[in-house]
Parts: structure tokens; sequence; C-alpha cells
């Protein structure tokens, strides 16, 4: 059904539960993951890059101990929002699915701090699975 997925994370708890999801399917389909960690502020600086690769380094083993082969991108935004580059990377890496951990908030919250994943949900060519944060 799906042989590649596309798992962003940005380290939090509600990513992380997207990670152990996207472990656990792509297990179950004998699919790879591609693991993505997108670095948005600017300017960019060597802890961030250090702090990315940390995120990244954790997902991988999650993904080792799940059996699952596993690709890490750390892609450095320079002039588009995160939802852009998690499209574009899933495109460019061939992936049929992308899994992402949300934190599901509502009202105000959602408004000022906007939502990447419904953003994704937008554009992405291919299915989308939201994993949500348990309270």
């Amino acid at each position: 059904m799906y042989s590649r997925i596309l798992v962003p994370t940005d380290g939090s708890t509600a990513a992380a539960r997207g990670v152990r999801e996207a472990v656990a399917l792509a297990r179950t389909l004998n699919a790879e993951l591609v693991v993505l960690h997108v670095l948005d502020d600017f300017p960019i600086t060597g802890t961030l890059i250090d702090s990315g690769h940390e995120i990244l380094d954790k997902a991988a083993e999650l993904a080792t101990a799940g059996g699952v082969a596993c690709k890490t991108v750390l892609h450095e935004l320079a002039t588009h929002r995160t939802a852009n580059a998690i499209v574009e990377r899933a495109a460019r890496e061939h992936c049929d699915l992308i899994v992402m951990g949300t934190h599901g908030r509502k009202g105000i919250a959602r408004v000022v701090l906007g939502s990447d994943c419904e953003k994704v949900l937008r554009m992405s060519p291919v299915p989308v699975m939201l994993v949500r944060e348990l309270d």
C-alpha cells in the first residue's frame, strides 16, 4: 500500500507520537521512513543545526529499534513556510504518505499559531495521516 512514508518532526511530544505511529505503520507495511526536520528560524545557527540532528537521531533510533529502514533529512528553510517544505520533500523523496503528529490546537491558539498540519493537508498530493497528541 505505502512504500515510503514521510514523517516530519520538531522534537515535540506531538511529533514524537507521530514518529512512533509512523514506525509502527512502516513496520506493518514493510515501508521505508523518511524523517524530516525543518529548521525554520533564521539565521540558522550551529546550535539549531545540532539540535535538529539530535531530533533526527532520536527518530532514527526509534525506527531502527522497530526494524524499519530510515533516512533522515535536515532541511534549512530560507524562503517559505514549513508546510511547503514538507510537501516538497514528500514529492522529492517519492513518498506516498505523510504522517504528522499534531497538537490539535483550537480557537485562538490555532488562529495565532497557524497550523502546519492544516496547510499540509490542503497542499499535499499524497494522503496525510494526522496523529493527535494525547492529553
